[in-house]
């Protein structure tokens, strides 16, 4: 099965005019604090007839947008998308208040009790 995007399609211009505005007006951005009262931040896209559901963990360092190709691909195949940016990265709350572009975490169990 093809993806969403065709390799054939106008990639940028695919992306500009449908991709984003898809990203823009459909996903609902959520925020919730973690046990510690960390403020994290995800976003949702639910699908009216969703036949399952995908959860999206970005990289290191990474945020929820820059997946919006991947997330749009998903919900096209007839998913829902949840995609959570890890505390410390992305739209979450950054944990080195003197510098907010450094990415930090305590401990790696932090990651699985935010995910909880």
């Amino acid at each position: 099965q093809s993806w969403a995007i065709e390799e054939k399609m106008n990639y940028i211009e695919h992306i500009k005019k449908t991709v984003i505005p898809f990203y823009q007006n459909l996903g609902q951005k959520i925020s919730f604090k973690a046990q510690d009262g960390v403020e994290l931040s995800a976003i949702k896209f639910i699908h009216p007839e969703g036949k399952d559901t995908v959860v999206v963990l970005p990289g290191w360092s990474e945020t929820h947008a820059k997946y919006l190709e991947v997330i749009y691909d998903l919900y096209q195949k007839g998913y829902s998308v949840y995609a959570l940016d890890h505390r410390g990265q992305g739209f979450s709350q950054h944990l080195v208040e003197s510098n907010s572009h450094i990415s930090y975490v305590d401990k790696f169990e932090d990651y699985v009790n935010d995910l909880q």
